[in-house]
């Protein structure tokens, strides 16, 4: 019985904590919205360029030519990939 007097206690208190909270015009959520810009992206000193992470990929064993390597235009070609 003690946490059913401890609920309609608290109630009251949650109804009046929703009337108080100011109410924002939506035009003005609009207007916020659309003049909001991201700030530039800063890029980080350890993070790698997919340009780079192909280049690591050719050069992991260099001087072997096995039919898994091979490349078409430039990509691997998955066909041939050995799984």
């Amino acid at each position: 019985m003690a946490y059913s007097k401890q609920v309609t206690r608290l109630s009251p208190q949650k109804t009046t904590e929703k009337k108080n909270r100011k109410r924002v015009p939506f035009h003005e959520l609009l207007l916020k919205l659309s003049t909001f810009k991201f700030p530039p992206k800063i890029a980080a000193p350890c993070s790698r360029t997919k340009q780079a992470k192909s280049n690591k990929r050719e050069n992991k064993h260099p001087g072997s030519s096995s039919p898994v390597e091979t490349k078409i235009n430039g990509t691997i070609n998955r066909s041939t990939h050995k799984i």
